[in-house]
């Protein structure tokens, strides 16, 4: 269910998925472009999805490394969710990044 969760949002525009390593784990790093990402949460747990939020400081050589924001949210993927559920936090982030980026560039 992470891999299927970080397909989803890798093929987002304007999102990026941070996690590396050959074998992952069930924890899913993320942001997207020119949105905050304490805004982006604060609205995605409005809909009843359960994120957190980690600041690069925490780890500040392979942040500065690879250049990570400020800050990036964190979902923990369970056994017990469904596929549904992934799906649909994917749609709502997806959502999310194209109503910042309408605001920002509006047609």
């Amino acid at each position: 269910l992470a891999d299927r969760l970080r397909e989803g949002l890798a093929n987002l525009p304007n999102v990026s998925v941070h996690d590396i390593g050959t074998v992952k784990c069930a924890i899913v790093s993320f942001s997207a472009e020119g949105i905050s990402t304490l805004y982006l949460k604060t609205k995605l747990e409005s809909k009843g999805h359960c994120l957190g939020v980690v600041p690069s400081s925490s780890t500040p050589i392979d942040s500065a490394r690879r250049r990570l924001p400020g800050f990036i949210l964190r979902a923990s993927v369970h056994y017990f969710c469904l596929e549904k559920e992934i799906d649909t936090l994917v749609e709502d982030v997806e959502n999310l990044v194209m109503i910042e980026k309408e605001k920002v560039s509006p047609v």
